[in-house]
C-alpha cells in the first residue's frame, strides 16, 4: 500500500508549525547572541587599541621630556666646564703677568724674545766660532743676528 498524502489534524499541524517556529527563533537567537558576543570582543579590542594610542602618546611625551633634560644637563655641565677653563686661563695669564711685574721681568723679557727669534729661524744654524769664549761674547753687541754672514771684524779673532 502506498500513501501519498498525509493529512494531519488542524490542531496538529498548528502545534507542528508552532515548533518549528519556535525552534528557527531559538536558533536566531543563539546566532544574536554570538554576533553580541563577537561585536563586544570586538569593542574592547578597539578600545584596547586606542588606549594603546594614549599609551604611545603618553611614553612619546616621557621620552621628549627625558631628553629635554638630558640636553639640559649636557648644556650646564658644558657651561660649567668651561667657566672653569677660563677661569683657570685667566688666573694662569693673571700670575704670568704678576711674574713680569717683579725683579728680573726685563731679563725674561730679553729671553722670550731669543726664544721667539730662534723659533721663527727655519733651517740649520752654523756656528763658526766657539759660543762659551766669553771674552769674543763681551766684545761684541747684545743684539742676537741673524744665520747670514758674520761681519768681518769679528772673522779676525
Amino acid at each position: 500500500m502506498l500513501i501519498r498524502q498525509y493529512d494531519y489534524p488542524a490542531t496538529l499541524q498548528a502545534l507542528t508549525e508552532q515548533k518549528k517556529i519556535q525552534d528557527q527563533s531559538v536558533l536566531t537567537n543563539r546566532a544574536l547572541a554570538r554576533q553580541a558576543e563577537v561585536q563586544t570582543r570586538l569593542n574592547q579590542v578597539a578600545i584596547q587599541g586606542k588606549n594603546l594610542g594614549i599609551k604611545t602618546a603618553e611614553f612619546d611625551a616621557q621620552i621628549t621630556e627625558i631628553n629635554a633634560r638630558k640636553e639640559l644637563y649636557e648644556r650646564q655641565k658644558r657651561a660649567e666646564a668651561d667657566l672653569l677653563v677660563h677661569s683657570a686661563e685667566a688666573s694662569g695669564t693673571e700670575a704670568i703677568n704678576r711674574a713680569m711685574e717683579g725683579a728680573g721681568s726685563d731679563k725674561l723679557l730679553r729671553l722670550r724674545r731669543g726664544l721667539a727669534l730662534l723659533n721663527s729661524i727655519k733651517g740649520p744654524i752654523y756656528i763658526s766660532e766657539d759660543p762659551t769664549d766669553l771674552i769674543v761674547a763681551a766684545a761684541e753687541p747684545t743684539e742676537p743676528t741673524s744665520t747670514g754672514p758674520r761681519p768681518k771684524a769679528a772673522e779676525g779673532r
